[in-house]
């Protein structure tokens, strides 16, 4: 059985449709009406209920759902609190196995203690574990040992890598041919890291096309979030004239990748 949350209802149309060209679906109409089994009611007092319209007991169940910004315009604490409620709801049906997909996990920025601060991935995937959620699926979390975090022997985490699909998509649209590779690329293009944190992932697609490496420096204010002082370049790599790609491993307003857009400028 699949379903999804308000949050990812189109996005999990979208997946059915896909799937019926390789899977032998025999009405697609009724996998696409099951995703419509959750109905979520909301209280004059703000609180927020999720049932489940049809019987599920022993099935295995994926729910599509994504609390970062999405489709059906809902905000943020509102998509996590639906989607944990939606979880209680399914694993209280006596669903035998209940898959999680959240293609992008915008807390997965908070995967690190500092500063007395709360760990907003941990408090997440707990969460998701301890409501019964038995395997969740997402794509490039913010880093490798995020997925420490769950007891494997609990709830298994796959953590789909996206860096292929975006190098492919390069191939693709920018390159196309090995010419072009050899004689434009490796000469013409360099990777930028947006911090030093990124120069790992930026050196990835440096490697990866041949091309130079240029880091970067970010000086943060950590007195409020989303704030940047100054970027300053490190390496002696020279810009001028070069076709720079600049890597960032996760963008929640840009602001560093604008301002080192314009030191690099």
């Amino acid at each position: 059985m699949v379903c999804a949350t308000r949050s990812m209802f189109g996005y999990a149309s979208q997946v059915i449709q896909h799937l019926s060209k390789y899977l032998n679906f025999s009405k697609i109409a009724d996998q696409i009406n099951g995703l419509d089994i959750l109905t979520t009611d909301r209280f004059a007092d703000g609180e927020l209920e999720v049932s489940v319209n049809t019987s599920i007991r022993g099935r295995v169940v994926i729910l599509f759902s994504s609390c970062a910004r999405n489709e059906a315009g809902i905000g943020v604490e509102e998509a996590k609190i639906e989607l944990y409620h939606a979880i209680d709801a399914l694993i209280r049906c006596q669903a035998r196995h209940l898959l999680v997909f959240e293609p992008f996990i915008s807390c997965s920025r908070s995967d690190r203690t500092s500063r007395r601060s709360s760990v907003g991935l941990w408090v997440h995937l707990k969460t998701l574990s301890s409501l019964g959620a038995r395997h969740i699926v997402t794509f490039q979390l913010h880093s490798d040992k995020s997925k420490t975090m769950l007891d494997p022997s609990i709830c298994a985490i796959d953590d789909i890598p996206a860096l292929t699909l975006l190098k492919k998509y390069l191939c693709d649209t920018y390159i196309k041919d090995i010419n072009t590779l050899e004689n434009e690329v490796r000469n013409n293009w360099a990777f930028c890291s947006v911090d030093a944190g990124g120069e790992k992932l930026a050196r990835d697609f440096a490697n990866s096309f041949g091309a130079p490496l240029v880091v970067a420096h970010k000086q943060r204010d950590y007195s409020k979030p989303n704030s940047v002082e100054s970027i300053n370049i490190l390496s002696a790599e020279p810009v001028e004239g070069k076709s720079l790609w600049i890597v960032d491993d996760m963008v929640d307003t840009a602001s560093s990748v604008e301002k080192l857009i314009r030191v690099l400028a």
